[in-house]
């Protein structure tokens, strides 16, 4: 029989916690209609009766869960309204081809709703480049802002966390019930890596071939 020492007996529990976090936010971000996987293991963690940081999954063990949920509990109206958000956003990326658009977000990543934007990157020189593109299509727009996280602040403080990002133009438009976001990174931005303030890493993103390949998997 395999033993384990007192010291390895703690993490191994601490484990175990942070995967029922983990299975639990994935219930949330597929049944509940939450769109951010942080706030989703925020929830689930309070739900179990845990708080503080350490006790969070990562994203990607978030993400792991949320396939594991799909495979076992996913029905036919679900795949059927996150083929129709993928194939959306194709469509959009396909019109916006000649701006090198790259699919972020809750619908790449497989836990979107049915009102969960459709989150597109463009690299332009000039915002206003998307302006006259979508006037020109005759496309009614919104102008709002994106914040772009580039980089981890060297402190945890709000104020350090609060300064590391930058604001940049979000062009919104809705493609019949689903609205598109379209997030412009100029010439002075487009080669910073989009970061996920949760965890500082890059966030995860396709572009139209790899979205194509995608709706093959439907």
């Amino acid at each position: 029989m395999k033993s384990f020492s007192k010291d390895k007996q703690p993490a191994k529990h601490h484990y175990k916690l942070q995967q029922e976090i983990a299975t639990e936010a994935a219930r949330l971000l597929c049944e509940e209609g939450i769109d951010d996987i942080h706030k989703a293991s925020q929830r689930a963690a309070q739900k179990l009766g845990l708080y503080g940081k350490h006790f969070l999954p990562t994203e990607s063990e978030v993400l792991f869960q949320v396939k594991i949920h799909q495979s076992l509990y996913q029905n036919s109206s679900n795949k059927k309204r996150l083929k129709n958000l993928l194939q959306t956003a194709f469509n959009a990326m396909t019109l916006m081809n000649s701006f090198k658009p790259q699919l972020i977000g809750p619908v790449l990543q497989g836990y979107a709703h049915e009102h969960s934007p459709i989150e597109i990157l463009l690299q332009v020189d000039t915002p206003e480049e998307i302006a006259v593109f979508l006037m020109a299509q005759n496309i009614p727009y919104q102008l709002d802002e994106w914040k772009l996280y580039s980089g981890k602040p060297k402190s945890s403080s709000k104020s350090k966390v609060k300064n590391s990002f930058q604001l940049v133009p979000n062009y919104q438009f809705f493609a019949g019930r689903h609205q598109i976001n379209l997030i412009i990174l100029t010439e002075k931005n487009r080669k910073m890596i989009p970061l996920e303030p949760e965890n500082w890493q890059a966030i995860q993103s396709a572009s139209l071939t790899q979205v194509a390949t995608l709706l093959e998997q439907y």
